[in-house]
């Protein structure tokens, strides 16, 4: 008798239905994970780039400034001896923030919170920046950056926290 290699017709359908079941449950997930990356990358970019802006600041011995355009979602960075074109410019090659992440506001300590607009941290050539704290939110989630005047690192909490009134 010869022997018959290969898969009956039940064997492959019961294939197709249990992947298609572990599709079905996995999808929900997996946009999770995607707007959870969106937040980590925006989280890498100000962890990353502050400390660099600080060091930057002193290496050249100018001063910076970090823009937060809260109604387009862009972070950028601008010198005072930048042409409007270079500033331009730069703005476009910001980081842009996912659809899915807002810059809810903007708080320097004793002053009003900028929820509108675009906010400016300052790093200055002596080594040193403004004081502020940055909330981004996802849906529901919030997290809050701190940028301290002499600290290079950027503090990151979840949840909004900010400056006492």
């Amino acid at each position: 008798m010869p022997e018959n290699h290969g898969f009956t017709l039940i064997e492959l359908v019961v294939v197709c239905a249990l992947i298609s079941l572990v599709l079905f449950l996995s999808i929900p997930r997996l946009e999770k994970v995607h707007t959870a990356g969106s937040m980590r990358q925006a989280s890498q970019w100000l962890v990353i780039n502050v400390p660099r802006l600080k060091e930057q600041a002193v290496r050249e011995q100018i001063d910076l400034s970090l823009h937060l355009d809260m109604r387009d979602g862009i972070l950028w960075v601008s010198s005072p001896d930048m042409t409007g074109e270079q500033r331009d410019a730069a703005r476009k090659e910001g980081f842009q923030l996912s659809e899915s992440i807002g810059i809810m506001d903007v708080q320097f300590p004793g002053e009003p919170i900028l929820s509108g607009g675009s906010a400016e941290i300052r790093f200055y050539s002596r080594g040193f920046s403004d004081r502020a704290w940055i909330h981004l939110a996802e849906d529901d989630r919030k997290r809050s950056f701190l940028v301290e005047t002499f600290l290079n690192d950027v503090e990151q909490h979840e949840g909004y926290l900010g400056f006492e009134p």
